[in-house]
């Protein structure tokens, strides 16, 4: 009998016995949570990330002074969204009456954020990272030569999607929205702890940066449990820290995420 079998009911509770870390930031766990719980896993939060203001705030400045300058402004994850709209809030812009000339975003998640600020994306890929969002500007016949693209990036983040715009032409400044560290709160003690569950345990992972922590942290005591990675990029850098990702979504959503891990398990 499969852990899907059994009776009615039964397919909706298929992480049943499954531990799951969750290692999103403090307040941003809900909704993995919420999932992961639904069907039956036993969810543990350990916040690896939080995220804070760029150390140097002037070049984001800067282009915000600029803001109406640009052709195009590009979000490549919710967080810009936010520490961007929250930037103009604070310079007594309302970010609803500041809408972006046009605007492009990496995903559903990062639209909606953008939505609920009051800006419309122009453009969302099917593929939700840097390379989806080129391929969607050559599907369209994007001109780009010419161009002033604003793009609010992490500070640690790929240059993807600037050397491709800068590729087609376009004149791109990429400044530093926000930055991610890790949470004073966490005790080693603690972690380790939370690692070491008899049951099976499986830990997850959305950013790079949430699995550099976690091994900063606890060291390779951590590198025996199974990791479930939201998408190809974090996926990569877990596997260059030694970490064994098991599962990485086809969407690389939170429900994605959550479905791939419903399958994993199921095949164990």
């Amino acid at each position: 009998m499969t852990k899907t079998e059994g009776g009615p009911g039964n397919a909706a509770k298929s992480l049943t016995g499954l531990v799951v870390v969750v290692t999103r930031p403090a307040g941003e766990d809900e909704d993995l949570s919420r999932v992961l719980g639904g069907l039956g896993a036993d969810v543990v939060h350990i916040p690896m990330i939080e995220f804070q203001p760029p150390a140097n705030p002037d070049p984001l400045e800067r282009a915000l002074d600029r803001w109406e300058e640009y052709d195009w402004v590009m979000f490549t994850s919710p967080r810009g969204v936010t520490w961007v709209a929250e930037a103009l809030v604070t310079r007594g812009s309302a970010p609803d009456r500041h809408p972006p000339r046009r605007l492009a975003v990496v995903g559903p998640t990062t639209a909606a954020v953008a939505r609920s600020v009051g800006w419309t994306p122009e453009l969302v890929p099917e593929r939700f990272d840097a390379e989806g969002l080129l391929e969607a500007i050559d599907r369209r016949g994007e001109r780009f030569s010419g161009a002033l693209v604003l793009l609010p990036v992490a500070e640690v983040a790929r240059e993807v999607l600037a050397t491709g715009l800068r590729d087609r032409g376009a004149h791109v400044d990429m400044v530093i929205a926000y930055r991610s560290a890790f949470p004073e709160t966490i005790e080693e003690r603690m972690t380790t702890g939370l690692l070491s569950s008899a049951s099976p345990t499986l830990v997850t992972f959305t950013s790079p940066s949430a699995a550099r922590h976690l091994f900063d942290l606890v060291g390779e005591v951590v590198l025996r449990l199974p990791v479930a990675a939201i998408g190809p990029v974090t996926a990569e850098a877990a596997r260059a820290l030694g970490y064994r990702v098991v599962a990485v979504p086809d969407h690389h959503t939170l429900d994605g995420l959550a479905d791939a891990i419903r399958r994993w398990w199921d095949e164990m």
